[in-house]
């Protein structure tokens, strides 16, 4: 497994290739395209179900960026939702992946970590 260099890792960088392609049968897009879509909307159809309306998802996506990057990006190149790639496919059965695969990833280092 690898750590993020960050000072602060996100959950998906827990979540081990195993799962991720699970969630993603047809292929994972890539985190620079999951604000909004897949993965998040999963995890809070898993923990916060009662604050998702997938009746009210917009799928402008995906985003069209160019192979470089400006600042600020172009409006032209995230669709007005803000949403990069799509909502569809979410469920709160792949939230229970992710979460289940990140939390017990951090276990094991906090384990391992603190021994």
């Amino acid at each position: 497994m690898t750590i993020s260099r960050s000072p602060s890792a996100t959950f998906w960088e827990f979540a081990g290739p195993e799962t991720i392609a699970r969630i993603f049968p047809d292929g994972y897009p890539g985190i620079e395209l999951e604000h909004a879509s897949v993965l998040e909307t999963s995890l809070m159809l898993a923990i916060r179900p009662d604050l998702v309306d997938l009746t009210r998802a917009l799928h402008g996506g995906p985003a069209q960026f160019r192979p470089y990057d400006r600042f600020p990006k172009p409006p032209v190149e995230v669709p007005p939702s803000g949403v990069l790639s799509m909502t569809e496919g979410s469920t709160a059965e792949k939230g229970e992946w992710l979460l289940a695969d990140s939390v017990g990833r951090m276990i094991d280092i906090i384990n391992e970590e603190f021994k």
